[in-house]
């Protein structure tokens, strides 16, 4: 018998407190993806894609594609102070991303791995789905690796889960000075070629 935690085991209320503390910068978890973001950075920005901050990609309807996530990059954007606190009632999930503000993105430094990838420029699209594949194997080895339950979902109906799972997350909170976080500075380990 496996003591791996499983989504199917679990009340969404126990779930998303699980992908809560998981997400923690503190935790190793929330560490690792904060460490494979910085990886993907790099390698986005190599390819020097162009955003012109039309907003395009927010209006998921409109611009005819889905974002999907993890439960535990929500619960990472969730977590970040600086991110507009949103509230279950005010996702619409046919609507643009809750997110999207005067064509700029609220939660910008700590957004999802697809807002990280997805560019609209022209003959960007082919190399988007080889990173992307490639960093969602990874994100799903820091699930493995942390004993973190695995949930893909679309974002809006992510976010409407677990704020509602949640809803004492609803309420801004300021950070707390006395709290120092300290992210570990090693190579992530997460692709198998590597």
């Amino acid at each position: 018998m496996s003591d791996r935690l499983t989504p199917d085991s679990m009340t969404d209320a126990e779930l998303w407190r699980c992908l809560w503390n998981a997400a923690d910068l503190g935790s190793d978890a929330g560490a690792d993806l904060f460490e494979l973001y910085l990886e993907l950075e790099k390698e986005v920005k190599a390819r020097a894609p162009m955003c012109w901050s039309s907003g395009k990609c927010c209006h998921f309807e409109a611009y005819g594609h889905r974002l999907y996530v993890t439960g535990l990059e929500i619960a990472y954007v969730l977590q970040q102070w600086l991110v507009p606190k949103i509230t279950a009632e005010g996702i619409d999930p046919k609507g643009d991303c809750p997110f999207h503000q005067d064509n700029l993105c609220g939660a910008h430094q700590c957004r999802p791995m697809g807002c990280r990838i997805f560019y609209c420029q022209a003959g960007t699209q082919d190399w988007q789905k080889v990173i992307y594949e490639k960093y969602h194997q990874a994100v799903r080895g820091i699930h493995v690796k942390n004993n973190v339950p695995y949930r893909y979902l679309e974002w809006r109906a992510g976010l409407k889960e677990a704020l509602t799972a949640m809803p004492e997350i609803q309420t801004p909170r300021p950070p707390d000075p006395n709290i120092r976080i300290s992210v570990r500075r090693v190579k992530p380990k997460y692709f198998p070629n590597n």
